[in-house]
């Protein structure tokens, strides 16, 4: 009888832990994300690669283009309204890139 409780109690145990998984999941998602928008997880990538582009010079690069692109071309004369960009919104960055690459022909 001591052998089955004895089991039945480390049964319990372990469901205890594997419930106790999902909050450990969210609360590791939620470091992982954090670290990620502190630029944690690209430190070391970013310090061996220094000569690469930050995002805010290629969204800014991508702007002045854009508006040379409306200048010259068919829309040449037209109120070019400059669409708001935030730098941290990756979306709006491939969107961009997108309509620079659609507007090369």
């Amino acid at each position: 009888m001591a052998k089955i409780e004895a089991v039945l109690a480390r049964s319990a145990r372990a469901k205890e832990a594997l419930d106790a998984i999902p909050a450990l999941l969210d609360r590791y998602r939620q470091s992982v994300l954090a670290a990620a928008f502190r630029g944690d997880l690209t430190a070391d990538w970013r310090a061996q690669h220094p000569d690469v582009e930050p995002a805010s010079e290629l969204l800014e690069r991508i702007r002045r283009r854009r508006r040379s692109l409306h200048e010259q071309g068919r829309r040449a004369g037209r109120r070019y309204d400059e669409p708001p960009i935030q730098p941290s919104t990756t979306r709006q960055l491939l969107r961009y890139l997108a309509t620079l690459q659609h507007s090369d022909g």
